[in-house]
């Protein structure tokens, strides 16, 4: 029992590593060929319960499943901690990114057309399934974020803001795929072909106490990663 869960918890460990460096689907935006497309249905992005506070490389994944289900304790016990500090620092992430998206895009010029999503998809680490018609939109832009939160290289170094985004945009019905591709704010080192940001300098933190000991400062990292990444995303499709 204690084995089967260490297996998928290295597993999931193994998973964030792989989804950060892997070569997913590009497919960059033809404006010239797209410059019709003004009005964006925006489906309610998927977005992680909780961020995470991990140390890549740490001490306790060298000593097998074992070590792992012991480090994996202390992950969520980081994360529960931290989801303090984010109360304390009133940060909702999931609703900062779509404010932040929306805002972003209308300064861009475009018309946002919000589309809801069922809770169950709120959570959703991959795309919608089939996403919900709008009328009147030119496209439709699918997001998630696979995770995000504070991240050391290793158990030595700085704890940084660090996210991951998706992003598709497709014409209506959902056949044809204008932009596709994937945003990493901090890559931790690891190689990608992500589009990727250099994380905020202002945000380093040498370890989770000092992390959690100023709530307003750690989640302006995370609001910046956020806000980052959004302008990277707008400016894909501008």
């Amino acid at each position: 029992m204690v084995m089967g869960r260490a297996i998928r918890i290295s597993i999931v460990l193994l998973g964030l590593l792989v989804s950060a460096c892997a070569s997913v689907p590009q497919q960059g935006y033809n404006k010239n060929a797209n410059a019709n497309v003004r009005r964006i249905a925006v489906h309610s992005p998927g977005f992680p319960e909780k961020a995470e506070v991990r140390t890549l490389g740490s001490v306790g994944s060298a000593f097998g499943l074992v070590g792992a289900l012991v480090e994996e304790g202390r992950f969520a016990a980081a994360r529960s901690e931290f989801a303090k500090t984010m109360e304390k620092g009133q940060l909702d992430p999931r609703q900062f990114f779509v404010e932040e998206l929306t805002r972003q895009m209308q300064d861009a010029g475009f018309e946002v057309l919000p589309v809801a999503t069922a809770p169950a998809e709120e959570k959703r680490t991959k795309w919608l399934a089939k996403p919900a018609s709008a009328d009147g939109a030119d496209a439709h832009l699918d997001v998630f974020v696979p995770f995000y939160g504070y991240y050391a290289a290793g158990p030595t170094t700085e704890y940084r803001p660090t996210l991951q985004l998706r992003a598709r945009l497709t014409a209506p019905g959902g056949a044809k795929v204008l932009f596709e591709d994937q945003i990493v704010y901090n890559t931790l080192g690891v190689g990608t072909k992500a589009i990727t940001i250099e994380p905020d300098d202002r945000f380093r933190f040498k370890d989770q106490d000092a992390l959690n000991a100023g709530p307003q400062v750690s989640t302006d990292g995370l609001r910046e990663a956020i806000r980052a990444s959004v302008r990277q995303l707008v400016e894909q499709i501008t």
